[in-house]
């Protein structure tokens, strides 16, 4: 036997010298018997057993412990999957367990040796830093116990697994305030040739010589009834779409040139039939029909912000406390999200639906229940009655235009929003028999107001709709934030057993009146950077990030060995979301709805 290779392989296969005594031990368990003899009873054979496998232990597991003791002392344990895995499995298992009242030198010795073995691991930054969070968390305990010195060698061994994977660059960065380096988009020309594409996370970039388009994700807005949306961003216009997109489904390949323009202005440059887009198994073909001037395709994924972008700041309440209640949904129904996952389901669709926008284990609306059958016919005449009611007002001379995508009703008021960069939203949480009458008193007053908004309300009524919390939002310019929140306060006042206290979408900030009253079913959000991606989407992948992340780690969000906050500033960070106030984005402007961070922040 080549014992070299034979220790290697060892080594390949076990971080440590106790893992290799807890496998040979497990085996010898399973293995070891001895003959049965005829003048033996049960408990003698039993017994003779026993003894054969301490004897086995005695003589074979110290044998090959105290032999290999010394290569794994001087040379650790190889770099391999397989020991990673074990060596995650290992930490978490000691501490998950760990307790100041029963903490030992025998959990500290195991702890300190794979904290060892993984310097030696080919780490990801996100390895490393469960690895640095790990030993923090049980040395931490320790310390309380046992104060004194830092233990040199684990310090040693953290410092080079730190530097092995990036993460002390990385931590240097965040101390600095030192952005990350730019990654350049990725660019493909294309002529007469095709490129499949997994969607990035961010809009990609579509040429037609010099004509600019996008294509953007839609799958989780029901509004469009698409994949995906093409769009040109010179002058389409998701509050009020009529020109300038098209929606790309799985399996319908669309054509775009002169001769097929479809809702899209195409300049001489762009050639009779110049692009085919099709969507298969989710991801994008594009192909340049052999067009004269070419096809070039730009792919940016989201930037990431410096830690010095981030200011500290205490928490929101709101955020303290959805987190705490996402929590407990997942602890609740984790085995219906795993079975979700299993077949295929995106998890931000399942966590927007079950949790951001609705409380499913507190449902006050039953889909059989008789007064929410009636409700749901008066819901009907409502909305017919409203939609006459500002026809009727709009015939008159107001500034007020109707219109519906089969879900939602919209109604723009003097124009509509004006600065799409700086946009926020209230979200009225209205009993079901006020919504019509909320939001034609709304419309109203926004007008008389000379304000400039849209506002939308569900056109169907159903326990579904009657469970959500924003069964009416109203999407505002941060220029009339204070003349907005005095025209809100004054119908809040004068409806206020309109609204209902089941709760405001998730995230969403409170709201309170000039003399610190709560204002109950009125949440606030400002408006996200990614178009047609809404801020429940963002904040339901956000809370999905997380999810995985714990998941990939084989923990739960709730395990107390997984570093929830971190996790949660990361999936912030990607999505560009305050982590301490996700009511709001990311870089903070404090010039920005100054008026709703005051009371907010100043809880007046």
């Amino acid at each position: 036997m080549d014992v070299k290779r034979f220790v290697d392989e060892l080594r390949k296969k076990y971080p440590t010298i106790e893992d290799i005594q807890t496998d040979l031990v497990e085996t010898i368990d399973e293995h070891i018997g001895v003959v049965f003899q005829k003048d033996w009873t049960p408990e003698q054979y039993e017994q003779a057993v026993q003894d054969k496998k301490l004897q086995y232990k005695k003589e074979a597991v110290r044998g090959v412990v105290s032999a290999l003791g010394p290569i794994y002392e001087k040379f650790g344990a190889v770099s391999s999957e397989e020991n990673k895995t074990r060596i995650f499995d290992n930490l978490t298992t000691v501490i998950e367990k760990v307790d100041p009242n029963t903490i030992s030198s025998f959990q500290r010795d195991y702890v300190k040796k794979n904290i060892l073995a993984a310097a030696y691991q080919n780490l990801t930054l996100d390895e490393a830093r469960r690895i640095v969070q790990m030993q923090q968390a049980f040395f931490e305990v320790w310390q309380q116990v046992f104060p004194g010195e830092p233990d040199s060698e684990v310090e040693n061994a953290i410092k080079k697994i730190k530097e092995k994977s990036g993460l002390t660059l990385e931590e240097l960065q965040e101390k600095l305030g030192i952005p990350d380096k730019e990654v350049p988009p990725e660019r493909f020309e294309l002529k007469g040739a095709k490129k499949e594409i997994e969607y990035p996370g961010m809009p990609i970039e579509v040429y037609l010589a010099e004509k600019r388009l996008q294509i953007i994700d839609v799958r989780n807005d029901q509004r469009w009834n698409a994949d995906y949306l093409l769009i040109d961003p010179a002058i389409f216009d998701q509050m009020n779409p009529t020109t300038g997109y098209k929606g790309i489904r799985e399996n319908e390949p669309i054509t775009l040139g002169r001769n097929n323009p479809l809702r899209f202005e195409l300049p001489n440059t762009v050639s009779r039939d110049h692009l085919k887009i099709e969507l298969k198994n989710g991801r994008l073909i594009i192909e340049d029909l052999g067009s004269t001037n070419g096809t070039i395709i730009q792919l940016e994924k989201p930037r990431r912000l410096s830690k010095k972008q981030v200011e500290v700041q205490e928490a929101s309440p709101e955020r303290e406390q959805v987190i705490a209640e996402f929590r407990e949904y997942v602890k609740k129904h984790q085995p219906e999200i795993e079975k979700e996952l299993q077949q295929g389901r995106d998890l931000d669709e399942l966590f927007y639906h079950d949790f951001y926008n609705r409380n499913i284990d507190q449902l006050k609306y039953k889909e059989n229940d008789p007064t929410v059958q009636r409700l749901a016919q008066e819901y009907s005449v409502q909305i017919e009655a409203v939609s006459d009611n500002l026809l009727r007002e709009a015939q008159k001379g107001r500034d007020l235009v109707l219109m519906d995508n089969s879900y939602w009703v919209y109604c723009d008021i003097n124009g509509g929003v004006r600065n799409q960069s700086a946009l926020g939203r209230f979200y009225f949480n209205i009993k079901p028999e006020y919504v019509g009458q909320i939001f034609s008193k709304t419309a109203e007053a926004f007008c008389e107001a000379g304000l400039h908004s849209q506002m939308k309300m569900p056109m169907v009524g159903d326990a579904e709709t009657f469970n959500r919390f924003d069964k009416m939002v109203i999407y505002f310019d941060n220029e009339e934030e204070r003349k907005v929140l005095q025209v809100l306060e004054n119908l809040y006042h004068s409806n206020p057993e309109a609204f209902d206290d089941t709760g405001i979408p998730r995230f969403t900030a409170e709201i309170k009146n000039q003399r610190g009253e709560k204002m109950v079913g009125v949440g606030f959000a400002e408006e996200t950077p990614f178009r047609n991606q809404s801020f429940g989407i963002i904040r339901a992948k956000i809370l999905a990030d997380v999810y995985i992340e714990a998941r990939d780690s084989r923990r739960s969000i709730f395990d107390s060995s997984f570093d929830f906050e971190s996790a949660f500033r990361r999936a912030c960070l990607k999505y560009q979301v305050d982590p301490q106030n996700p009511a709001f984005n990311l870089p903070r402007d404090p010039e920005r709805f100054s008026e709703l961070k005051r009371r907010i922040e100043a809880r007046v």
